[in-house]
């Protein structure tokens, strides 16, 4: 069926009627006739690729959507430029109100608000989808980077008899959250696009992945994990075994909790750089600026001048004091290949990225509706 045209009148008539709308009753339980004739008009709406209804009441303009989110599990959204349309916008998920001469009303009780009803595309298929995007991908990242970080804690336990001692410094734990990963994260939830919004305009089928919630659900959520427990797998275990000799330990414990450290900001760092599509100024300023903040705040706080006036907040990296992360310029280095050798976790997502890469532009490409550069 192409359309249905509902009167406000026909719409009353058949929600009071007795017998109801003539529709075939795939459900063969007796139910409340209400209920049924709202059920069967939902049904018989939604076969329709347009349904008009003319003049009806604010209440039952707020009755169709209510009885849309009843009997379909969708998000619904209401647009209305009048005090009239109030209701329906309220009852809505989401409600978008025009500012023009039907007053302010709508604008008030909405969302959103519009000039034009033809921007109505732009806020759906740029706009909505782009904001949808950004919020998978930053959940994504989220729970792999503190995943990534924490379940390194657990492998450590298995260390040291289950006690209370961390593996990382209070100064660490306090600030990864707070410097050193927060621009990056910051990035993704408010710039992040992965086409333009010409692309988005010519490609409207890119807005089916959001409905079918493709980019964030619990497969990816549980990818998610995975690749987080993954990672901290890989840190832990390669900085543990290039901390060990045969003869003896190469490093005490604050040499392992450094490495660890450096290790975990490397892997959740280099993760964001392979996730990242849209990229700018402000993109390598974001990751400048987190690496920044490690690099310094590390290098202070485990200085020889800070221990001397703090020994307990400030603990060397080692002993004797010459061999200090602030000491030895041969150990800062030393620390960093140590650092830099754990990155065997990021060889799997490399590899992952470089054959999509290679299938998007391999024979058959192009084959599907959505182009290569569409992928989050």
């Amino acid at each position: 069926m192409a359309a249905m045209i509902v009167s406000g009148e026909l719409l009353d008539q058949m929600m009071k009627s007795k017998t109801g709308l003539v529709l075939q009753n795939k459900d063969s339980t007796p139910e409340n006739p209400e209920v049924w004739r709202e059920r069967a008009f939902v049904e018989l709406a939604s076969r329709c690729q347009a349904v008009i209804c003319c003049r009806v009441t604010p209440k039952q303009k707020a009755l169709i959507v209510a009885l849309v989110k009843k009997y379909q599990n969708v998000v619904t959204l209401a647009i209305g430029d009048g005090a009239n349309d109030v209701n329906m916008i309220k009852t809505a998920d989401i409600g978008v109100g025009l500012a023009g001469q039907e007053g302010m009303q709508a604008v008030q009780n909405s969302d959103y608000m519009l000039a034009q009803f033809r921007f109505l595309r732009r806020l759906l298929l740029v706009h909505g989808r782009w904001s949808y995007m950004r919020v998978c991908k930053f959940l994504r990242y989220f729970i792999y980077k503190t995943l990534a970080i924490m379940m390194v804690q657990i492998w450590f336990a298995l260390y040291n008899g289950f006690t209370a001692q961390p593996l990382y410094g209070g100064w660490f734990l306090a600030l990864f959250n707070l410097l050193y990963t927060t621009l990056p994260v910051l990035y993704i939830g408010l710039f992040e696009q992965d086409v333009s919004d010409e692309q988005s305009l010519e490609l409207p089928e890119l807005y089916i992945a959001g409905q079918k919630d493709k980019l964030f659900n619990y497969w990816v959520f549980f990818q998610a994990m995975v690749h987080g427990i993954a990672t901290s797998l890989v840190n832990f275990f390669m900085t543990l075994w290039i901390s060990h000799d045969i003869i003896e330990p190469l490093s005490d414990f604050q040499s392992f909790s450094s490495v660890m450290s450096l290790s975990g900001v490397l892997s959740v760092t280099m993760e964001v750089i392979i996730i990242i599509r849209y990229w700018t100024v402000l993109t390598v300023l974001a990751i400048f600026f987190s690496l920044c903040f490690y690099t310094v705040i590390t290098w202070t706080s485990q200085s020889l001048f800070l221990f001397k006036i703090s020994p307990q907040n400030f603990p060397l990296l080692c002993e004797p004091p010459s061999r200090g992360l602030g000491g030895s310029p041969g150990d800062g280095w030393d620390l960093c290949l140590r650092g830099i050798r754990t990155k065997a976790s990021c060889a799997g997502r490399v590899m992952k990225e470089v054959g999509c890469w290679v299938g998007n532009r391999g024979p058959g490409a192009g084959s599907g509706k959505a182009p290569p550069w569409a992928r989050t």
